[in-house]
């Protein structure tokens, strides 16, 4: 039920209430061709017949996504504050194509913000060696090959699993399977989306076995506000600036006991 309820929210709710606050790719994608043609010259448009040029793009476009979606989900398991948003969607206790919208909006504020930069400067660089404009491949508005991905396989919940070289190239449901478990020798692994390639490249991938392993899954699952909306969207606020606070009279100066003032006067 929980499940529902942020698949209804992300779905009707996000978009207009946070819409405002996310970057344009496509801004920053012409930004950075008119900040490289600035610096070194337009160039001339590549002798390629079309369809490679938007392949090329298409390709270029994907590996950028998979890319920022590595980043912002390795930032979420790293840094405390981050983690406190990136745990609803962790406290899932099963999985199902749904559990995919159990996301909070901080969280997807700053996946969306991280993508849209990473997107937009794989863009505007291959529009600027291209030498002209070129759309990407794409299925209402989605890169092609991320459609593809994620129409076949990625949300399954069973547990298919990739190993060898495959394991270490793509992901599979085993691979996301993993991701979730409450078994420490998991935490923070595979962490793509489609591509198992940046989490073999920055050593965090995990390919799981052949066999189906046993695990739990689910972050405090006993908690008794678990899976409600004042735990799930309103309690991270509270846990998050109770981090800040910490985090900030760490690094404030401590005032020096009243002995060790005493000592310095005389």
């Amino acid at each position: 039920m929980a499940d529902f309820g942020y698949f209804y929210f992300n779905l009707f709710v996000f978009g207009i209430v946070f819409g405002w606050a996310l970057l344009s790719y496509e801004t920053l994608s012409r930004s950075v061709d008119g900040l490289l043609t600035g610096m070194f010259g337009p160039m001339q448009p590549a002798p390629l017949p079309g369809f490679v040029c938007r392949s090329i793009i298409t390709v270029m476009l994907f590996l950028a996504y998979e890319l920022g979606y590595w980043l912002n989900h390795y930032l979420s398991h790293r840094i405390p504050l981050l983690w406190e948003f990136h745990k609803v969607h962790h406290s899932a206790t099963v999985l199902t194509p749904l559990t995919n919208f159990r996301v909070h909006p901080v969280y997807m504020c700053i996946f969306l913000n991280i993508l849209a930069v990473c997107i937009g400067l794989a863009n505007g660089v291959g529009d600027y060696l291209l030498g002209q404009g070129a759309s990407q491949y794409g299925l209402t508005e989605t890169n092609i090959i991320l459609v593809f991905f994620i129409y076949v396989y990625v949300h399954l919940k069973l547990w298919i699993s990739f190993t060898g070289w495959l394991g270490r190239l793509f992901m599979s449901p085993a691979h996301h399977q993993i991701h979730h478990s409450r078994d420490p020798a998991h935490f923070n692994k595979n962490l793509g989306s489609c591509l198992a390639l940046w989490d073999w490249m920055f050593g965090t991938l995990y390919v799981p076995a052949a066999e189906r392993e046993r695990l739990d899954f689910g972050v405090e699952p006993d908690r008794k506000d678990a899976h409600t909306i004042s735990g799930e969207l309103i309690a991270p606020f509270g846990r998050a600036a109770l981090l800040l606070k910490e985090r900030l009279q760490k690094r404030s100066p401590q005032p020096a006991s009243l002995s060790a003032l005493d000592q310095n006067q005389a």
